[in-house]
């Protein structure tokens, strides 16, 4: 474990239990520890304050460990008269108590005499420590990120270590407050928890988001937030979106209201691009927790009485639930995971006329047709010039087996003005749901001639829709004469059937 960790720990522990003792072993253990990296003012107090312990106890073995800790730090700091008395003290003490002739003594015995004879004072035994204190300040120098890593994969044995991590708390111990020391505490936590390469990932990450952050935060204007965002693509990422909630929330809570406000407009013009930007390809998981965010500010724009701020957030909420059943609708055995989305848009925007269609869509898909119906003429009411009601009432209808209704509904599709680029033709449903009319009627030659010119107008996403309506068609319908058509699309390379 920890060596300054365990001595810390060690501290309150012995004081609650009044063991002066303990105490004075763990004093005189950060002594050393202090003394091996060089802190020589905080080893002398730690020695000090020991030594007041151990002759409390009469500890003569405690009081002899103590003065050569002195001895050698006072010889390292130049008072070699001072290092002479604390190494006669030990040497004392080891008569006292019969040791005088012990090989350890020895050992002391002949430091002292080198000292005395203008000898290297001894550092004692650090040597390993001073060792791993230089790797550690050379790790703290590497001139980036990049080399830093590289050093400690180098040196991974040495550093990766609770001595080493100790090492580190001592220094900062005697550079309190240093940012730098600070850090790499942090650093090589991480990376004996989860691994180099992944520790300085995420140190890269945090990084890159605060940067962004700053950048985010400084912009006054709308050109100075597009080109933080192009400078710093992390905005839109979920960490920093997040990041940037929390401080919104945390504003609030502190009632910091201007705060709060400038965060949550930021928020949200960062909120309309991370719709724009993925609004096809998405990952489903990410893209919930995208739509959280929403939950958790809508309560906090509220309670600041910002109406403007909290219409938007429900707006983007909306759109992204939009994106989120798309992404479902896309998958037929995905029905209900499309119908959950559209419906969960719909209770933060209950005035968005695409998510009722396209919900409507996927309940004609479910056989839900008396909910469709609802969908579609609230839908209606709300945007009535929308290109697609039509053909989602031709949906309607075909499945429902109604012929004369479907008709009126084709007239309109084929009344529809040509659409500007973009937008979908829904003419080619026009040609399409004719066809489905006449094969209701049993005019199969007709259903044929009509189906052949809507494939021939058609792309290959179109044809693979048309040729999944025919299938579901057959299905609800197996009187029907179907097989006609669909042997269209083989004809024509159409997608097979799924």
């Amino acid at each position: 474990a920890q060596a300054r960790q365990h001595y810390d720990d060690a501290l309150p522990l012995y004081e609650a239990e009044q063991a002066r003792l303990g105490k004075a072993n763990t004093l005189k253990s950060l002594g050393d520890l202090e003394s091996r990296l060089g802190n020589l003012a905080q080893a002398r107090q730690h020695y000090d304050d020991a030594l007041q312990l151990f002759e409390l106890e009469q500890d003569p073995v405690g009081k002899m460990n103590v003065y050569l800790g002195l001895a050698r730090l006072a010889a390292l700091q130049g008072d070699i008269a001072q290092a002479r008395q604390c190494y006669e003290m030990v040497l004392s003490l080891a008569d006292q108590i019969g040791f005088g002739d012990h090989p350890v003594t020895q050992d002391i015995r002949n430091e002292y005499e080198a000292l005395s004879a203008g000898g290297e004072p001894s550092a004692g035994p650090p040597a390993a420590a001073q060792a791993l204190a230089d790797r550690l300040v050379a790790w703290l120098q590497t001139p980036d990120w990049d080399a830093s890593q590289q050093y400690l994969r180098e040196h991974a044995g040495e550093l990766l270590s609770d001595e080493a991590e100790a090492a580190l708390q001592l220094l900062l111990a005697a550079n309190p407050g240093n940012g730098q020391i600070e850090l790499h505490i942090a650093l090589l936590a991480g990376c004996r928890a989860v691994g180099i390469d992944a520790a300085y990932a995420e140190f890269h990450q945090a990084t890159a988001i605060n940067a962004a952050m700053n950048a985010l935060m400084a912009a006054a204007s709308l050109a100075e937030l597009e080109q933080a965002l192009a400078v710093h693509p992390v905005l839109l990422e979920l960490p920093t979106l997040a990041r940037v909630a929390a401080l919104a929330i945390t504003a609030a809570q502190g009632e910091q209201r201007q705060d709060a406000l400038a965060l949550l407009g930021r928020l949200l013009w960062l909120f309309d691009q991370y719709n724009f930007k993925r609004n096809t390809a998405i990952d489903p998981a990410q893209h919930e927790a995208f739509i959280a965010l929403h939950d958790h500010l809508l309560p906090v724009a509220t309670a600041l009485g910002a109406d403007e701020l909290a219409l938007h957030l429900r707006r983007s909420a909306g759109w992204a639930c939009n994106t989120l059943g798309n992404h479902y609708a896309a998958a037929p055995e995905s029905t209900a995971q499309a119908i959950a989305a559209y419906t969960r848009g719909l209770a933060f925007n209950d005035a968005n006329a695409m998510l009722l269609r396209n919900r409507a869509g996927e309940q004609i898909e479910a056989g839900d047709y008396d909910a469709a119906r609802g969908d579609i003429e609230r839908a209606a009411e709300l945007e009535p010039g929308a290109r697609r009601l039509p053909a989602l009432w031709c949906e309607l209808y075909a499945a429902l087996g109604d012929s004369a209704a479907l008709q009126g509904r084709v007239d309109q599709l084929l009344a529809q003005a040509a659409p500007v680029e973009g937008e979908t033709d829904y003419r080619i449903d026009a040609n399409f749901f004719q066809a489905v009319v006449h094969a209701l009627a049993g005019a199969t030659e007709a259903a044929v001639a009509t189906l052949q010119a809507a494939v021939a107008q058609a792309d290959q996403e179109q044809r693979t829709v048309m040729r999944m309506q025919l299938a579901r068609l057959a299905r609800l319908h197996p009187a029907v004469a179907w097989a006609p058509l669909e042997a269209l699309f083989a004809e024509s390379g159409g997608t097979p059937n799924r």
